[in-house]
């Protein structure tokens, strides 16, 4: 039998500059090779643009910068809607990452940009995301 990493197709993709201009490869990409997981780094999505970037057959899960301080997530993931998963709630909204779980295994996309929010340095940035994944 099988184990879910040896069936599993998780792929990560860095869009450069946004997804909703190039939304049609990505849709493309997701059916042809059907991934179980897809992460996008720099996707710049927006809350009004949630709805537009579905794709069928696949959830999307954003970070909760969407929320925060610049009002977009940098970090999308497209996770097929029938795999078993659970959301890793970080608690914290300053941090492009999206955590899920797939039973034992833990899937991570990140992404840290160039801006910073403010009083940030690369590094406190650095050390915080790390400090917020060894929480969960």
């Amino acid at each position: 039998m099988a184990t879910i990493l040896e069936t599993f197709s998780f792929f990560f993709w860095n869009c450069a500059s946004g997804i909703k201009s190039k939304f049609d490869y990505v849709k493309n990409l997701v059916q042809i090779n059907d991934p179980m997981v897809f992460f996008i780094c720099e996707s710049e999505i927006k809350e009004q643009d949630l709805t537009i970037l579905k794709i069928s057959g696949y959830d999307l899960k954003v970070a909760k910068t969407i929320n925060g301080e610049f009002k977009k997530s940098r970090i999308a993931c497209y996770i097929k809607t029938h795999i078993n998963y659970q959301i890793i709630n970080l608690r914290n909204n300053t941090q492009d990452i999206v955590a899920i779980d797939v039973g034992k295994n833990r899937f991570v996309g990140v992404y840290k940009g160039f801006k910073l929010p403010k009083n940030e340095t690369q590094t406190t940035q650095f050390h915080e995301m790390l400090r917020i994944l060894k929480k969960t």
